[in-house]
């Protein structure tokens, strides 16, 4: 069971707190019941939205799911987009990441939107299409600026380094690698 203040009972000797709702299922068994399913709520509501092709089905369950919402929500839709682009469904995992940066902006979670956009960049990239993952990287770095978080910002410096590095090598309407970076940090004067 869940408690109202996210302590669950895990076995009759203890207890352990968590810091997200979890959903357990139970089914009857030989008499007696059982824990069929047992995972986070926020994974249960994320796989949910992903699987819903039609952007107002999803605004509607967010909106009746606002208990959910918290960064681990559009972190949970990243995670499976994550799991699509290493199996290589790129198409899938855009999606996926469109997905969470559109939850991330709904619960105004700009940490959430920067990762999603990250993650859109780099699928863009993997793909082969330079020009289109520029936006979204840059969208990532200022938000990381914002946020001052400096792991999203050093990713970022990375990416769009290897970006600019890999679009050099093959024919894009990106410029030179070093006219892009003096033109990214005379945007940021």
């Amino acid at each position: 069971f869940q408690a109202e203040d996210g302590i669950r009972d895990y076995k009759v000797t203890g207890v352990q707190t968590c810091a997200l709702p979890i959903l357990m299922e139970f089914v009857r068994e030989n008499g007696g019941w059982r824990v069929w399913r047992d995972e986070a709520a926020t994974d249960d509501l994320a796989a949910t939205l992903v699987n819903i092709a039609e952007e107002e089905a999803r605004s509607a369950i967010l909106d009746d799911e606002q208990d959910l919402w918290a960064p681990a929500l559009p972190l949970a839709v990243n995670r499976l987009g994550i799991r699509a682009a290493s199996q290589g469904q790129y198409p899938r995992a855009l999606e996926i990441f469109r997905i969470a940066q559109s939850t991330a902006e709904k619960i105004g979670d700009v940490a959430g939107i920067a990762a999603s956009a990250g993650n859109i960049g780099l699928i863009h990239f993997n793909q082969g299409d330079y020009d289109l993952a520029l936006e979204p990287m840059q969208k990532s770095l200022r938000l990381g600026e914002q946020t001052k978080d400096l792991t999203v910002v050093s990713n970022m410096w990375n990416n769009l380094g290897l970006l600019y590095q890999r679009s050099e090598e093959h024919t894009s309407e990106l410029q030179s690698p070093c006219n892009l970076v003096c033109r990214l940090l005379l945007e940021k004067k």
